[in-house]
Protein backbone atom coordinates (compact mmCIF):
# COMPACT_ATOMS: atom_id res chain seq x y z
CA UNK A 1 0.00 0.00 0.00
CA UNK A 2 1.11 3.49 -0.03
CA UNK A 3 2.45 6.55 2.19
CA UNK A 4 -0.34 9.41 1.74
CA UNK A 5 0.19 12.84 3.67
CA UNK A 6 -3.47 14.48 3.95
CA UNK A 7 -3.63 17.65 4.33
CA UNK A 8 -7.12 19.33 5.79
CA UNK A 9 -7.90 22.16 8.50
CA UNK A 10 -11.37 20.54 9.22
CA UNK A 11 -9.89 18.50 11.95
CA UNK A 12 -12.88 15.90 12.18
CA UNK A 13 -12.47 15.27 8.00
CA UNK A 14 -8.88 14.95 8.43
CA UNK A 15 -9.14 12.37 11.27
CA UNK A 16 -11.79 10.13 9.74
CA UNK A 17 -9.49 10.60 6.22
CA UNK A 18 -6.65 9.59 7.76
CA UNK A 19 -8.61 6.97 9.62
CA UNK A 20 -10.41 5.36 6.72
CA UNK A 21 -6.83 4.93 4.42
CA UNK A 22 -5.14 3.50 7.65
CA UNK A 23 -7.67 1.06 7.51
CA UNK A 24 -7.47 0.29 4.04
CA UNK A 25 -3.71 -0.45 4.55
CA UNK A 26 -1.99 2.80 3.56
CA UNK A 27 0.45 4.35 6.27
CA UNK A 28 -0.77 8.40 6.50
CA UNK A 29 0.59 11.07 8.33
CA UNK A 30 -1.14 14.27 8.59
CA UNK A 31 -0.85 18.09 8.47
CA UNK A 32 -4.13 21.22 9.39
CA UNK A 33 -2.98 23.52 6.38
CA UNK A 34 -0.05 23.51 3.46
CA UNK A 35 2.50 24.91 5.57
CA UNK A 36 2.14 22.71 8.04
CA UNK A 37 2.36 20.16 5.14
CA UNK A 38 5.09 21.30 3.31
CA UNK A 39 7.21 21.07 6.79
CA UNK A 40 6.70 17.26 6.96
CA UNK A 41 6.91 16.51 3.32
CA UNK A 42 10.23 18.26 2.95
CA UNK A 43 11.18 16.16 6.12
CA UNK A 44 9.65 12.66 4.45
CA UNK A 45 9.48 13.31 1.19
CA UNK A 46 11.52 10.59 -0.38
CA UNK A 47 8.77 8.09 1.45
CA UNK A 48 5.10 9.72 0.20
CA UNK A 49 3.38 8.60 -2.77
CA UNK A 50 -0.02 10.28 -2.12
CA UNK A 51 -0.43 14.05 -1.23
CA UNK A 52 -4.36 14.31 -0.99
CA UNK A 53 -5.29 17.95 0.15
CA UNK A 54 -7.70 20.60 0.57
CA UNK A 55 -7.69 23.08 -2.20
CA UNK A 56 -8.98 26.36 0.43
CA UNK A 57 -7.33 26.53 3.75
CA UNK A 58 -5.84 29.10 5.51
CA UNK A 59 -2.39 30.69 4.79
CA UNK A 60 -0.98 28.50 1.72
CA UNK A 61 -4.01 26.64 -0.19
CA UNK A 62 -3.67 23.49 -1.51
CA UNK A 63 -3.16 24.36 -5.27
CA UNK A 64 0.04 26.55 -4.14
CA UNK A 65 1.32 23.07 -1.83
CA UNK A 66 1.07 21.24 -4.79
CA UNK A 67 3.32 23.41 -6.81
CA UNK A 68 5.82 23.37 -3.95
CA UNK A 69 5.79 19.15 -3.17
CA UNK A 70 6.40 19.14 -7.09
CA UNK A 71 9.19 21.21 -7.12
CA UNK A 72 10.51 18.63 -4.56
CA UNK A 73 9.84 15.40 -6.36
CA UNK A 74 8.03 15.55 -9.50
CA UNK A 75 6.61 11.95 -9.23
CA UNK A 76 4.77 12.39 -6.43
CA UNK A 77 0.56 11.99 -6.83
CA UNK A 78 -1.69 14.60 -5.81
CA UNK A 79 -5.42 14.56 -4.92
CA UNK A 80 -7.56 17.61 -4.30
CA UNK A 81 -10.44 17.43 -2.12
CA UNK A 82 -12.82 20.43 -1.86
CA UNK A 83 -16.41 21.26 -1.69
CA UNK A 84 -15.91 24.16 -3.91
CA UNK A 85 -12.83 25.87 -5.49
CA UNK A 86 -12.55 29.09 -5.56
CA UNK A 87 -13.00 31.57 -8.17
CA UNK A 88 -9.50 32.96 -9.71
CA UNK A 89 -7.59 29.05 -8.49
CA UNK A 90 -6.40 27.65 -11.42
CA UNK A 91 -6.24 23.50 -11.19
CA UNK A 92 -3.43 21.80 -12.61
CA UNK A 93 -4.59 20.01 -15.83
CA UNK A 94 -3.16 16.49 -14.31
CA UNK A 95 -4.65 16.52 -10.69
CA UNK A 96 -7.76 14.92 -10.15
CA UNK A 97 -10.41 17.10 -7.96
CA UNK A 98 -12.46 14.41 -5.17
CA UNK A 99 -15.52 16.35 -4.83
CA UNK A 100 -16.51 17.27 -0.90
CA UNK A 101 -18.37 15.89 0.55
CA UNK A 102 -17.40 12.61 -0.92
CA UNK A 103 -19.01 8.87 0.25
CA UNK A 104 -15.97 7.09 1.92
CA UNK A 105 -16.25 4.03 -0.77
CA UNK A 106 -15.47 7.14 -3.51
CA UNK A 107 -12.22 8.37 -1.47
CA UNK A 108 -11.15 4.42 -1.28
CA UNK A 109 -11.79 4.23 -5.00
CA UNK A 110 -10.29 8.08 -6.26
CA UNK A 111 -6.84 7.42 -4.19
CA UNK A 112 -6.48 3.90 -5.19
CA UNK A 113 -7.30 5.34 -9.29
CA UNK A 114 -4.57 8.43 -8.39
CA UNK A 115 -1.90 5.75 -7.00
CA UNK A 116 -2.00 3.53 -10.55
CA UNK A 117 -2.11 6.52 -12.83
Amino acid sequence: MANVLVVDDDLNLLRLVAMVLKQNGHTVLSAVNGVEALMVYSTYHSRFDLVLTDIQMPGMNGVELAYRVRALDRSVRILFMSGFVPEGIELPPDITLLQKPFPLDQLIQTVGQTLAA
